[in-house]
C-alpha cells in the first residue's frame, strides 16, 4: 500500500530524513498549490508530494505475519550492532 503526504520544502525535509532512516523507498514530485486567501487574493506556491510504501510501518499491523529472522537481523543490527538475535519475544534485553 502506498501513502502520500504533501507539503512545502520546509515542511518535507524532517518527513524525507525519517522514511530514509527507515529504509523506505519513497518518490518525490514538485507540484504547485493553487491557495486563496481570505482576502480574496489567489496565489500558487510549490509544494512537494511524497509517494512511499508503507508495509511494516511502525505502529501498523503487519496483519498476523511476523517479521523474518533476515528481517529481525536487519533490525537487530541497525539497532544494537550485532547479528545475534534474542528468542522471539524476550524484547530488546539489556
Amino acid at each position: 500500500m502506498a501513502k502520500l503526504t504533501v507539503g512545502t520544502y520546509d515542511d518535507m525535509g524532517p518527513v524525507v530524513k525519517a522514511l530514509l532512516e527507515n529504509d523506505k523507498t519513497l518518490t518525490m514530485k514538485k507540484g504547485k498549490q493553487i491557495v486563496s486567501s481570505l482576502g480574496g487574493d489567489v496565489y500558487s506556491k510549490d509544494v512537494y508530494l511524497i509517494e512511499y510504501d508503507d508495509t511494516g510501518e511502525m505502529g501498523e499491523s503487519r496483519a498476523g505475519k511476523p517479521k523474518s529472522d533476515e528481517e529481525r537481523k536487519k533490525d537487530h543490527k541497525k539497532k544494537f550492532g550485532t547479528d545475534k538475535l534474542p528468542p522471539r519475544g524476550t524484547g530488546k534485553g539489556e
